[in-house]
Order: structure tokens, then sequence, then C-alpha cells
């Protein structure tokens, strides 16, 4: 039987030396963390393990989709560079946005936008007159209209509202 521990989207982590908040952390082989905040050598922190993170990249544009590494100091699709780190989001420029620790297996393509559907006339149903509507609205207005008056009403009594 398995027992719930933690939501997973970050892990415990305790550094042999301080790291800094929004540093990279190589947690094993293909297997990276961010610090969201800083972290003191021999302490208990944590490391985000997934979501989207934003670091430094070399000058190359590098594609939604595409396999990124970290080679200790920048996003690279180069393998050899580091350890494999997740799938590039966004080019920023001299930025990239990654999806960090996303799988590897399998080609990645960029999601289509939808568009709001468009209804048609015998999809919308009209129920009642815009006079019957009308009234009713007009008749809660002015009821509540009343209603406040009176709450105004006893507050000045009280000396509470002027």
């Amino acid at each position: 039987m398995a027992k719930f521990i933690q939501e997973g989207r970050s892990i415990d982590y305790r550094p042999q030396s301080a790291v800094s908040a929004g540093a990279v952390v190589k947690i094993a082989d293909n297997f990276f963390g961010a610090a969201l905040r800083g972290i003191e050598a021999g302490k208990l922190g944590a490391l985000r393990i997934e979501g989207v993170i934003e670091g430094p990249k070399g000058s190359d544009s590098i594609a939604f989709g595409t396999l990124v590494y970290w080679d200790g100091s920048k996003f690279t699709t180069t393998a050899a560079s580091g350890g494999y780190i997740g799938r590039a989001i966004a080019d920023r420029g001299s930025t990239l946005w990654v999806l960090l620790n996303a799988s590897n297996l399998g080609a990645l393509t960029v999601p289509t936008p939808q568009t709001a559907p468009t209804p048609t006339a015998t999809e919308v149903a009209v129920t009642g007159t815009y006079a019957d509507d009308d009234d009713a609205i007009a008749a809660a207005i002015n009821a509540n209209r009343a209603d406040l008056a009176a709450v105004v009403a006893a507050l000045k009594t009280a000396g509470l509202f002027t």
C-alpha cells in the first residue's frame, strides 16, 4: 500500500555548500531543481522540480519543444555539455523558458490557440420579452432603493452616518 507524502512540485534538499536563490542544481543525472530561496550549507531547503523556469542561454535560437541541457551556467541544445534539464517553451533572446524535467520522449509541438465558439440562432433560445424583463429589473431596483433609504435614515438617526 502507498501513502501520500507531498505534492511533488518541490523536494527537500540539503546542500553541502550554500545555494543561492534562483540557482539551478543538478540533483542526479538528467534531474534538476531550481532553488526558489537561498539554502544555507547543511540546512534543509527546497528545490522546485517542475514548472517553467527562465535562465540564460547562448546566442543560438532555440525552438519550442527542443530538448534542452544545462551546462552549469546556461541552457544549451548540446547534449555533451551537460545533463538534460527539460524542453524549451519560449526563446526570449538572451534567456530561455524551460519546462523543467519535462519528458525527453516523443515530439512536442506548439499548441494551437483555440477560437471562441460562435453560437447560431438555433443554439440560443430567448424566452420572455424585453418589456417583461425590464419591468422585473426596474421593480427590483426600486425595492432595493427603498430598503437602502431606510438603512441610511436609521444610520443618520443613530449618528453613525451624516
